[in-house]
């Protein structure tokens, strides 16, 4: 075999060995990109469901601290009034600064 041929099979194997890594590589990628693509849904349907949870439970407060306000509003009028503008000047002056 003559140099000019080893030298053409060497470069035809070189090429050959690039496409087959190139490949690989597209392979791999596309296999990641299809993990964090799932992984991405996973976590957004756990946040989703987070989400809705302390909705519920921010909706269940807000019902239970509503229905507390009303009874003391019924049984003690006065003292209910007065604890709410004491509870607004003191948030008013943590908000303030």
């Amino acid at each position: 075999m003559s140099m000019g041929n080893r030298v053409e099979n060497v470069r035809a194997k070189a090429q050959e060995t690039a496409s087959a890594v190139s490949d690989a590589a597209l392979e791999m990628a596309s296999d990641v990109a299809e993990v964090a693509q799932r992984r991405a849904g996973e976590v957004a349907e756990a946040a989703r469901t987070q989400a809705r949870e302390v909705s519920s439970a921010v909706g269940e407060v807000g019902s239970q601290f509503r229905q507390a306000l009303e009874r003391s509003l019924e049984r003690q009028p006065l003292t209910t009034v007065l604890l709410a503008v004491a509870a607004g000047v003191v948030l008013g002056g943590i908000l303030r600064r």
